[in-house]
């Protein structure tokens, strides 16, 4: 029973896609920033999908800087692979962006 809820919690926790490792956030300038998140399998670099749940992380970092209240403008997105994997590479995908 105990080796159970073991395995469960592992598999809660390796579930969970905590923005702290999966993307980084820096504040480049007074109306600028830079934003890091990954493209992999769970979430692909160049689907509707992927890209939606990549701005979607971006936007917290946002709003929880207080930056870009009256939206933002993204000036460069590039994308770099980081590693081969079993289910498909990896990716850095990194975003330039300005306040409007």
């Amino acid at each position: 029973m105990r080796g159970m809820v073991l395995a469960l919690g592992i598999v809660a926790l390796a579930g969970c896609q905590d923005r702290l490792y999966n993307s980084s956030f820096e504040v480049t300038g007074e109306q600028n920033f830079r934003y890091r998140g990954e493209a992999g399998a769970g979430q692909a670099l160049d689907t509707p999908e992927g890209e939606r749940a990549r701005i979607t992380q971006m936007e917290g970092w946002l709003r929880d800087n207080g930056l870009c209240r009256s939206g933002y403008v993204i000036t460069s997105r590039i994308a770099t692979k980081r590693n081969a994997a079993l289910l498909g590479d990896v990716y850095d995908v990194n975003y330039v962006g300005r306040c409007s």
